[in-house]
C-alpha cells in the first residue's frame, strides 16, 4: 500500500485542528440540518480559508466557518442570502467520520433526498475507507479516484491525481438509478474492475465531469493538465484549460504558457460545454482580471466575485478562495415567466454583482454598461394576467419604481389589417401600459404569439427611459419582472443593471482668450488632454485646417492600451493635462500654408446606448458609441 504524503497545507490543519481543539469539537459536533440543503439548491459552493462570520447568527451558534462547510447564496430578494447549507460533519455522516476534512469538490443533486457529490481535501481517518481523491455522495457511494480516471488508459491509473472539481451530466432520473447501482459496489470492488464505472455511465447515459490535482502524460498527445474538464464516460477533454478562458488570459501548455488550474465546476445537466461556470487555483492581474475565488463563465470572463459570494458572512477578508462550486440549471419543465435579454444582451452574459456585460462578450475586453432606452426582452407564461417591471437603486431597500411606457410615447405595434380577409400585419396599433406600469398579458400573448395572429414576435416587455432613472442616470439598479397571476402578485426574476448615460468628459489643455502660434519647429507637436468616464473605452486625434482633407492620427489609443496615458477610466490622472499623442499639421499636406488650424481630440465610452422607436417599434444598439469632443485652434506659420 502506498504511503500517502502529507502537504504543508495539511499538516498546517492538523496543528491548527489540535491546537484548537475545544473551538472546532464545536464545529464538527455542530449541526445546521437536513432542511438547510435548500438554500443550496440554486447555488453552492466552499472557500479554500476558514473564516468567522459577523453576520447572521448560523442555525448551530457556530460562527466559524471551516473550509469543508458547504455554503449558499440565494438571489431574489433586495440582496442576496447567505446560509451555511451543511457542516462538514454533516456531509461525512454516512461514512461516520466526524473531523473536518475540507471539502475539495462539490454538486447537490437532490436536496430532498441528501444527495450530494462531493470530494475531500483529506483521506478518511478510517484507513482504506477513501481517500482525498475519491468521488463521494452523501448516499454512501465511494467511487475511487482511479476509477474516474480509467477511461484515459492504463497510465492514468497508476496515481492518485486527487479530485479538484465534479459535475454530474444526463437526466436527475438516470443519474439516480446509475447511483443506486454504484452503490452496490464498494471501494474495493471498483479498485479491482475500474472499468466497470465507464460501462455503467454508458449504459445509464450519463457522464460525471471532473478535474484533478495532478497531470498525468504530455498534454495534446493525450495526457491532460489539472486545468482541464475531463469525461469519465468518454475519456476524453471536455474542454481545455486554454478554452475555458479567455483568449487574452495565457491559458494553456505549452502554447500560451500557463495552466491556471480547476478548482471548482459546474453547468446544465445536458452536457452543453457552453454552460461552464468554473474558478481557477491561481489569479490573474491582466485582462480580464480575476482572482482564484471569483466564478468565471466558460470564455468570458467573471461573473460574480468572491467577494459578491461570501459579503453576506460579512468575513474580515475580501479574497476566501472557490474550492467548490455547484449551481443548478434552469429548470427544465414548466413555464417561467423570466427576462431573457436586457438591450439585446443574454442575461447569461450579464453579471450578477455588477449589472455589466461580462468582458468580452461584445468584443471589448472589460465589462460593459448600458445606456439610454433599455428594451426588455423575455418569457411570458400564459396564465399570466397582467405583468410590470420595476426598479429601484440596488441594495437600498427603496421603494420600487414601475417601468411605464405612457399613451404620450405612440408605442405602434403591427397587427392584422383585416382588410383583405387574410393575415397580413399590414395595420397597426398603439400600445401601453397603465400608470403604475402594468401590461395586459393576453394581449402581450396576441401580439406576440404568430398562432395567436401576433405580428410582433420581439416586442418587448418594457422599454425603460434610463436616462430619467430616479436615484441618477448612472447607477447600479436592481430590475424585478412582477406578474400577475389570478389576483396572485409574483417576483419571477431579479436582475442588476448598471447605467451610464453619461458621455465622456474630454479637455485639451489650452488658455481662453489666447491665442497660440506654432512653427514648423514646433512641429510636431503633443496635445495635452485629460478625459474621464467611469466606463472609458477609447480617444482619437485629428486635425483639419486651411482647406485640406482633415488627418486623422492613428493609432487609436484604447483604455487597455499600456504604452499610452489611458485607464479604464481616462486619463491616468484627472487633476492634470498628460501626454496623448503628437500631430504635426505636415500630414495634411507636405508644405502647409499659414492659417489657422484645430486639433480635434473625441473620447468614447464603453456603453451599450440602447435607442427605440416607438413609432416603429424598432431597438438599435451601439456598443462604445457614446462620445464627446473638445477642440483647440492654432496659427501655424512655416519656416521661411
Amino acid at each position: 500500500m502506498r504511503t500517502r504524503q502529507w502537504t504543508g497545507r495539511e499538516m498546517m490543519r492538523a496543528v491548527v485542528t489540535v491546537a484548537t481543539a475545544v473551538v472546532l469539537a464545536r464545529s464538527s459536533n455542530g449541526q445546521v440540518g437536513a432542511a438547510a440543503l435548500k438554500h443550496c439548491e440554486s447555488l453552492g459552493f466552499s472557500t479554500s480559508e476558514d473564516f468567522v462570520t459577523r453576520g447572521p447568527e448560523p442555525p448551530d451558534g457556530n460562527p466559524i466557518v471551516s473550509d469543508g462547510d458547504l455554503l449558499g447564496v440565494e438571489y431574489g430578494g433586495a440582496s442576496p442570502q447567505c446560509y451555511i447549507c451543511a457542516r462538514n460533519s454533516e456531509l461525512l455522516k454516512t461514512f461516520d467520520v466526524s473531523v473536518d476534512l475540507g471539502l475539495d469538490s462539490v454538486d447537490v443533486l437532490d436536496v430532498d433526498a441528501y444527495v450530494v457529490a462531493l470530494s475531500t481535501e483529506l483521506d478518511s481517518p478510517t484507513e482504506g475507507q477513501f481517500k482525498a481523491g475519491d468521488l463521494l455522495v452523501t448516499d454512501g457511494n465511494v467511487i475511487p479516484n482511479r476509477a474516474l480516471t480509467y477511461a484515459f488508459g492504463p497510465g492514468a491509473i497508476t496515481y492518485d491525481l486527487g479530485l479538484d472539481a465534479v459535475h454530474f451530466v444526463g437526466a436527475p432520473q438516470q443519474i439516480a438509478l446509475f447511483l443506486a447501482d454504484a452503490r452496490q459496489l464498494s471501494r474495493t470492488d471498483w479498485l479491482a474492475n475500474p472499468a466497470t464505472l465507464q460501462q455503467l455511465l454508458v449504459n445509464y447515459e450519463v457522464d460525471i465531469w471532473f478535474s484533478t490535482e495532478g497531470t498525468w502524460g504530455t498534454p495534446g498527445s493525450g495526457g491532460f493538465l489539472d486545468g482541464d474538464l475531463l469525461s469519465a464516460a468518454s475519456g476524453t477533454i471536455v474542454a481545455e484549460n486554454k478554452d475555458l478562458l479567455p483568449a487574452s488570459v495565457p491559458a494553456g501548455i505549452p502554447v500560451r504558457g500557463v495552466d491556471f488550474g480547476l478548482d471548482g465546476v459546474t453547468s446544465g445537466r445536458d452536457g452543453d460545454p457552453a454552460g461552464i461556470h468554473f474558478s481557477t487555483e491561481i489569479l490573474f492581474s491582466g485582462t480580464p482580471s480575476f482572482s482564484d475565488g471569483d466564478v468565471i463563465k466558460a470564455g468570458h470572463g467573471v461573473v460574480t466575485t468572491n467577494t459578491g459570494l461570501t459579503f453576506g458572512f460579512e468575513p474580515l477578508a475580501d479574497e476566501l478562495g472557490l474550492d467548490a462550486l455547484s449551481i443548478a440549471g434552469p429548470a427544465a419543465e414548466g413555464c417561467v415567466s423570466r427576462l431573457t435579454r436586457i438591450g439585446g444582451a443574454d442575461v447569461a452574459d450579464i453579471s450578477l454583482t455588477n449589472g455589466r456585460v461580462l468582458p468580452g462578450v461584445l468584443g471589448i475586453n472589460a465589462a460593459v454598461p448600458f445606456g439610454g432606452r433599455i428594451d426588455f426582452q423575455g418569457t411570458l407564461c400564459d396564465d399570466v394576467d397582467r405583468f410590470r417591471l420595476l426598479y429601484r437603486l440596488a441594495g437600498s431597500g427603496n421603494p420600487w419604481q414601475p417601468i411605464e411606457v405612457a399613451p404620450s410615447k405612440h408605442w405602434t405595434v403591427a397587427v392584422d389589417a383585416f382588410f383583405p380577409p387574410t393575415p397580413d400585419c399590414l395595420g397597426t396599433q398603439t400600445w401601453s401600459s397603465d400608470a403604475g406600469g402594468w401590461f395586459d398579458g393576453a394581449d402581450y400573448r396576441h401580439l406576440t404569439k404568430p398562432g395567436l395572429g401576433g405580428c410582433n414576435p420581439d416586442l418587448p416587455l418594457a422599454v425603460w427611459e434610463s436616462s430619467l432613472a430616479v436615484n441618477g442616470n448612472d447607477k447600479l439598479y436592481e430590475v424585478v419582472l412582477e406578474t400577475d397571476v389570478g389576483g396572485t402578485v409574483h417576483t419571477n426574476d431579479m436582475r442588476l443593471v448598471q447605467i451610464d448615460n453619461t458621455k465622456p468628459t474630454v479637455e485639451i489643455e489650452k488658455q481662453a482668450g489666447e491665442c497660440n502660434t506654432l512653427a514648423a519647429s514646433d512641429m510636431p507637436y503633443t496635445v495635452k488632454a485629460r478625459m474621464q468616464d467611469a466606463h472609458f473605452y477609447r480617444y482619437r486625434l485629428s486635425v483639419s485646417g486651411g482647406g485640406y482633407p482633415a488627418h486623422v492620427h492613428l493609432p487609436v489609443a484604447f483604455y487597455d492600451d499600456p504604452t499610452d496615458n489611458v485607464i479604464e477610466v481616462g486619463t491616468v490622472d484627472w487633476n492634470t493635462f498628460v501626454d496623448l499623442q503628437e500631430i504635426t499639421v505636415t500630414n495634411l499636406t507636405p508644405n502647409p500654408v499659414a492659417c489657422g488650424y484645430t486639433v480635434i481630440l473625441t473620447g468614447w465610452d464603453r456603453t451599450i446606448w440602447c435607442g427605440f422607436s416607438y413609432s416603429n417599434n424598432w431597438a438599435s444598439r451601439c456598443v462604445g458609441c457614446g462620445h464627446a469632443t473638445d477642440t483647440w485652434t492654432f496659427n501655424y506659420t512655416p519656416t521661411p
